[in-house]
């Protein structure tokens, strides 16, 4: 009888294309896990980058890994990490050079916020490497402190094109829908915040501003781009790199730097006067709001009764709360007068206030009557007349002259427009020779009333010459709607926890838009990532989830 075959050995998990020993992580993303491996063939160590077993079977997470692969290995710059090698088995892997200083972030929250001249030390090389991708076409669309890994040396290089977009070839740009929102929230432009798919170089731009404040003064930015409406957004910068950032992250696109190039020869001209001192390490804010004293008056309270009793605004006396009583029969006496302000000095200050209000009301009135013209005042209205009496002794009326002769079908009052006046009491005015029709002027609008003769009208203002046509600017692109954020953190034994709202995109703990998130996590090294929790992020909220490993499930402290 012949003898089985044996068994096939057991296969090695810690060994990757059958060249790669796997021997400690190092770092964690949203897809994948960055290891340290040995390479059994060449004898040195490597960087793995292991893409998570949770989702290697998603035809798009998987497409896109191996793009971002491709696209790195087609950069060769000495500022972007390079990679060496590409597993396409049954375990996807790519295979980079190791880079043993950490990353940027890790450094900035080991040591403190950077000064402002190791910081622009620092990005200078990183600009240039951008600048390079730009111009093989990649737009990189993450840029942060956690996506730039430092050397032994202190060197920085530029990591993780995942989410890249690349022109013109089969990559990330087909792979990213129309209104997705990928990137990390608080470098992100305002354009990359409505639609990842269509954004260019100039998002890149505003993330290197935005990752060299957050170097500077040791925390995530928010809403960079609002700094021309809120200065104090760059507060703790010196003046010539405020005025790099505030260029670099400009609302519109089209008023940020035009390439990478003039951005780091701007941070080249700032870098030899940079201060050298860092600032102090940020103080995380208060959770909770100060509690308030019971004997605080409420705001609107007498506080104009208070300074006028000669109370101290800065020292309130407390008030005791009063009962209320049925009002006695006997009048009360009035209150006496306190010592500090009696109160005739009140009355007296509000007698001085009340006759200079009106001095300069009546200086304003004569003013105004000086300056601004007369409005000529509408004529009278005048009875009609009766009939006169005719004989030889009917007495002298004056002659009225018919101004508007009716049209053809209408009956219309003739208006009257008395004569000359008499220069003698009694005199009748003089009429017209006979045989002679009172002349008859054409239609006018009433007359003005004669103006007395101490007033004399206004001299007619000059012409003023039109002004010239100014040239048309630019139209305003539509606002960006800023959605309202609020800031997420866990504790507990999780690994790396990742929050995909409802569009799909994904965010990093921290400050992320208000809206309700799946929580996805791992709890250990080889575990697959899970569902953990789901949760409604809301604005203006500091929420904190503590994490369990037994239940595998995080829940709001």
């Amino acid at each position: 009888m012949p003898h089985a075959p044996p068994p096939p050995p057991a296969a090695d998990a810690t060994l990757v294309g059958g060249r790669y020993r796997l021997t400690e992580i190092i770092g964690r993303g949203g897809m994948s896990v960055v290891w340290r491996a040995w390479d059994e063939r060449l004898g040195v160590e490597r960087a793995v980058k292991l893409l998570d077993g949770a989702v290697a079977d998603r035809a798009g997470v998987r497409q896109r890994f191996l793009a971002e692969a491709s696209t790195t290995a087609r950069l060769h710059h000495p500022g972007i990490v390079a990679v060496q090698d590409l597993i396409n088995e049954d375990r996807i892997a790519i295979v980079m050079e190791l880079l043993r200083g950490g990353t940027l972030w890790q450094r900035v929250e080991a040591q403190g916020p950077l000064s402002e001249h190791e910081a622009i030390a620092l990005m200078i090389p990183i600009v240039d490497a951008v600048g390079a991708a730009h111009a093989a076409g990649v737009v990189h669309r993450d840029i942060k402190p956690q996506n730039i890994l430092l050397t032994q040396r202190g060197e920085p290089k530029l990591s993780d094109f995942g989410i890249a977009q690349v022109a013109n070839t089969f990559d990330m740009a087909d792979l990213t829908r129309t209104g997705a929102v990928l990137g990390t929230f608080g470098f992100m432009s305002p354009e990359q915040r409505v639609d990842a798919s269509r954004v260019d170089a100039s998002s890149d731009i505003y993330a290197l501003g935005a990752t060299l404040w957050a170097l500077v003064r040791g925390k995530t930015p928010t809403d960079l781009f609002a700094a021309d409406l809120e200065p104090g957004l760059l507060d703790g910068l010196s003046p010539p790199l405020a005025a790099v950032v505030r260029a670099c992250t400009r609302y519109r696109a089209a008023d940020r730097p035009g390439s990478a190039e003039q951005l780091a020869a701007a941070l080249s001209a700032v870098l030899p006067g940079a201060p050298r001192d860092a600032l102090p390490r940020p103080q995380r804010p208060a959770l909770r709001p100060p509690p308030v004293d019971e004997h605080t008056p409420p705001l609107g309270s007498d506080t104009m009764v208070d300074l006028l009793h000669g109370d101290d605004e800065h020292h309130p006396t407390p008030r005791p709360t009063a009962t209320v009583e049925p009002p006695a029969p006997v009048r009360p006496a009035p209150p006496p007068a306190r010592a500090g302000r009696p109160p005739w000095v009140v009355v007296g200050l509000l007698l001085v206030l009340a006759v200079g209000l009106g001095v300069a009301g009546s200086t304003l009135v004569e003013t105004w009557t000086e300056v601004a013209p007369v409005a000529p005042e509408p004529a009278p209205k005048r009875p009609r007349p009766r009939p006169a009496p005719s004989g030889p002794g009917a007495p002298a009326t004056p002659a009225t002259t018919d101004v508007s002769p009716p049209t053809s079908g209408e009956t219309t009052d003739p208006v009257e427009v008395p004569g000359p006046a008499s220069e003698e009491p009694g005199e009748a005015p003089t009429s017209p020779p006979e045989g002679e029709p009172p002349p008859v002027e054409p239609p006018t609008s009433p007359p003005d009333p004669p103006e007395p003769s101490d007033r004399r009208p206004p001299p007619e203002p000059a012409p003023v010459p039109a002004p010239a046509p100014l040239p048309s600017p630019d139209p305003m692109p539509a606002p960006v709607p800023i959605r309202p954020t609020g800031f997420i953190s866990f504790d507990g034994a999780v690994l790396d926890p990742e929050l995909e709202d409802r569009s799909g995109g994904v965010y990093s703990p921290g400050e992320v838009p208000a809206g309700v998130y799946t929580v996805r996590a791992s709890f250990g090294p080889e575990q697959p990532r899970v569902v953990v929790a789901e949760v409604e992020v809301r604005p203006q909220q500091r929420l904190r989830m503590r994490c369990d490993r037994s239940f595998q499930k995080c829940s709001p402290r």
